[in-house]
């Protein structure tokens, strides 16, 4: 996705009623695995996306959303959760 469409996905969230919230319970609903053909960088602003829709409290199930995705929640733990960002772990 181009930054331009990521920008357009913020502002349909953005737009949301307070009380609507996104499912992850069909892990399709949201392009949950749709990450394998993207390069680092588009792979990442998806993963942004994410985050910001966890933050806002947006999505519903995120723990459902984390075991599911389990290189998202490696990400978010090194990126979002944690005080000094960690570029890579490995396995």
């Amino acid at each position: 996705m181009a930054n331009k469409e990521y920008r357009e996905l913020l502002q349909a969230i953005s737009s949301l009623g307070e009380n609507e919230r996104i499912s992850v319970s069909n892990k399709d609903d949201i392009g949950l695995f749709d990450y394998t053909d993207l390069e680092k960088e588009d792979r990442e602003q998806r993963w942004m996306v994410l985050a910001y829709c966890i933050e806002q409290k947006r999505i519903t199930d995120v723990g459902i959303l984390f075991e599911l995705n389990p290189f998202f929640f490696d990400w978010y733990k090194r990126n979002i959760l944690s005080e000094i960002p960690i570029s890579e772990t490995y396995h």
